[in-house]
């Protein structure tokens, strides 16, 4: 696993359960935390469901199924085992990008 930055680190408290996590869980772990502590991500996607692999959102949509189901249909997808959505909360911002802008690389 590379180095994620320190914030997205485990605290003391949840090491002995994040040392218990596969790799696989472990980096979806850190994606999970990254869309919900990515102040960048918040504001473009507050209100969306996000599919996420690797540090990047591969579809969005208003609900998991859909946001997934986006990324799913991209021809760089990775296996669906990567894959984690996460709701953003918050609104949408007015001129922030729409769902359908927001999906395409």
């Amino acid at each position: 696993m590379t180095k994620a930055s320190p914030h997205l680190e485990p605290s003391a408290s949840k090491e002995s359960h994040f040392s218990a996590l596969t790799e696989q869980e472990r980096e979806q772990w850190v994606d999970h935390e990254w869309v919900l502590h990515d102040a960048g991500l918040q504001t473009t996607y507050a209100g969306s469901v996000v599919a996420v692999a690797n540090r990047r959102v591969l579809g969005v949509g208003t609900t998991h199924l859909a946001a997934l189901q986006a990324a799913l249909a991209r021809p760089d997808c990775p296996p669906r085992q990567q894959i984690i959505t996460v709701a953003v909360e918050g609104c949408p911002l007015l001129g922030s990008r729409t769902s359908e802008s927001k999906e395409k690389p």
